[in-house]
C-alpha cells in the first residue's frame, strides 16, 4: 500500500510528477523526463489500445488515456467526448 500513497501523493513519485504535468496542460514530451519509467501507463497504454482493437473490445477510458498521451485532445475534449458517450453494455463492440 506504501507504493500506492506515495504514487498519488508525492512529489517524488514519478507517476506523480507526469500526472501533475499532464493536469497543467502539458504534452508528455514536454514534462521532465517525458514519461521514461513509467510502465504503469505510458508504455503500456498504446499496447493495451491496439490489443483491444484488434480483440474487438471496445475501451473508453483506455483510448482516452491515449488520446492525451498522444497530444490528440486536450483533457476537456477527451471529458466531453467521455461523458456525451451513448449509454450501452459495455464490451464487444
Amino acid at each position: 500500500i506504501g507504493d500506492l500513497v506515495l504514487s498519488c501523493t508525492s512529489g517524488q513519485s514519478r507517476n506523480y510528477r507526469f500526472g501533475i504535468g499532464l493536469g497543467q496542460e502539458k504534452f508528455p514530451s514536454r514534462i521532465p523526463g517525458g514519461g521514461v519509467g513509467l510502465a504503469e501507463g505510458v508504455a503500456s497504454a498504446p499496447v493495451a489500445h491496439k490489443m483491444a482493437i484488434e480483440r474487438g473490445v471496445a475501451v473508453p477510458l483506455v483510448g482516452a488515456g491515449n488520446q492525451l498521451l498522444d497530444g490528440e485532445r486536450d483533457i476537456f475534449q477527451i471529458v466531453e467526448q467521455l461523458m456525451t458517450r451513448p449509454l450501452k453494455s459495455e464490451g464487444k463492440l
